[in-house]
């Protein structure tokens, strides 16, 4: 692969381009034809070739892992991903090049295809390294909105479906103050003079990290431990959702609290809020977003 470097990227980014077909046609045949599994033995080579130079690697991760991505939505791909090591190829990648911001979006961008699958999303949330890696990912690329989308949405499918894979955030990343400072910086974000494509990534972010949030709350371990920052910030950013109609994180927030009051004996932090929390929800039914609610 060294040898014939250049060639092999183009060769890997000619397969993305055909993979993205939009009628599937291509797609399908790709898939019948065995690229997937090829794909995934590149995938391998890269991780473990020390002979490949560091930038041709990076390119051919980029290419293999778009590629892969836009095959993720053939029909015959999901039976064969449950057969693979991609997810364990995957935490390689992007253990190994956790510097490199493109190659951990196309990871990214592979990982929310996958976990829209019910099964690659069990083998994921049963994947410590990855979720710790996600979790790395929101500690320290904050200003990266688009790749923040994607290990959200990631996480969001993954805690709504597996609670073992919340109780696991919780008891070894501390998630809730990871996403709790991700809300603080995208609030402030909200309603800057922007254009309208960055404040519509601004909304993505704060929907997927509440949505996160929400999920990581059914967890009585979770629950019990919150802090009054927490239900603070969910109140302040559900009012100005409210005030800027962004109903979906209005609807996240509303189910966060709702989780929140499953554990609401006299001495928890939300029993003790509960005179803000009441200010808070008659304050929404005055403001038009009663449709949605």
């Amino acid at each position: 692969m060294e040898e014939n470097g250049l060639s092999f990227v183009y060769c890997i980014g000619a397969l993305k381009v055909l993979s993205a077909n939009t009628d599937n046609q291509i797609g399908d045949v790709l898939v019948q034809y065995g690229v997937l599994q090829v794909l995934e033995r590149h995938l391998e080579t890269c991780n473990t070739n020390p002979d490949i130079p560091a930038e041709l690697k990076c390119n051919l991760l980029i290419q293999i892992l778009g590629a892969l991505r836009n095959l993720c939505d053939m029909p015959a791909t999901e039976q064969l991903l449950q057969h693979s090591d991609i997810c364990k190829h995957l935490q390689f990648v992007m253990t190994n090049h956790y510097s490199d911001a493109e190659v951990l979006q196309n990871s990214c961008r592979l990982l929310s295809r996958m976990s829209l699958f019910t099964d690659m999303c069990n083998v994921i949330s049963h994947n410590n390294d990855i979720l710790n890696l996600l979790l790395k990912i929101i500690d320290n690329y904050t200003n990266d909105a688009q790749l923040l989308v994607r290990c959200c949405f990631v996480l969001g499918n993954v805690t709504g479906q597996h609670p073992h894979a919340s109780l696991h955030l919780h008891q070894n990343g501390c998630i809730l103050d990871s996403l709790l400072s991700l809300c603080k910086v995208y609030k402030t974000k909200l309603g800057e003079k922007t254009t309208k494509d960055k404040q519509s990534v601004v909304k993505d972010v704060l929907c997927k990290t509440v949505r996160v949030i929400t999920n990581v709350l059914q967890i009585e371990d979770t629950a019990v431990a919150i802090q009054p920052q927490l239900i603070k910030m969910y109140v302040s950013l559900g009012q100005t959702a409210a005030q800027n109609k962004i109903n979906e994180i209005v609807l996240n927030v509303l189910c966060g609290l709702n989780n929140m009051s499953y554990y609401n004996d006299e001495g928890s932090i939300f029993t003790k809020h509960r005179g803000m929390l009441t200010d808070f929800l008659i304050r929404l039914l005055s403001i038009d977003t009663r449709a949605s609610l």
